[in-house]
């Protein structure tokens, strides 16, 4: 026996009246007047490409989490984000581009003492390489990357620990394929 109708909604203490389905929500989050969409994301992309977000909790954003470190550095971005039709592409090149992005990674005595968690940036965060950057890297010093799009994915590298699994050439078999198109399997 169906039960009673419920129409859409959304919580009230958050958007107030006015919001019925999703179609209205997704407008109301990307509208330029919203206070947190663009910050989020702008915070997220730079704790991407700086190793920790401005502000430092990107998964309790507003009132249960941090303060953010330089909150007219997040707000400028934020508005250029959306005065550039949120563009992702072009936030990550004013990013790239910075004096901040371009700096040396060496840490010095003054840095240290001045800023010992480095919030303020005084160097760049040296961070590990992941190990399909490294290959990709490796493929391209030696000429060998090919830099074709799409295709089959490529099997990787194996040692024999089972005779009756397939041995290939090495770690940087795959014809030169790029690492995004190494198969990735979760059992045999």
């Amino acid at each position: 026996m169906p039960g009673e109708l419920v129409d859409p909604a959304s919580l009230k203490m958050l958007h107030g009246e006015g919001i019925s389905n999703r179609l209205d929500l997704a407008e109301s989050l990307v509208e330029p007047g919203h206070p947190l969409t663009a910050r989020v994301y702008v915070n997220r992309v730079w704790q991407w490409i700086f190793g920790t977000g401005l502000v430092a909790t990107p998964d309790d954003f507003g009132r249960l989490g941090n303060t953010p470190s330089h909150p007219e550095l997040l707000d400028w971005l934020a508005n250029e984000f959306i005065r550039e039709g949120w563009s992702t592409k072009k936030l990550v090149r004013r990013l790239v581009l910075s004096e901040t992005f371009r700096q040396s990674g060496q840490e010095t005595d003054a840095s240290r003492e001045r800023d010992p968690a480095n919030r303020l940036l005084s160097f760049y965060p040296t961070r590990r390489l992941e190990a399909e950057s490294i290959r990709d890297s490796l493929l391209a010093v030696s000429g060998r990357l090919d830099p074709r799009l799409y295709g089959r994915p490529i099997l990787p590298y194996r040692t024999a620990e089972d005779d009756k699994k397939r041995l290939f050439s090495g770690p940087l078999d795959g014809n030169g394929r790029r690492s995004l198109y190494l198969q990735m399997s979760i059992m045999d």
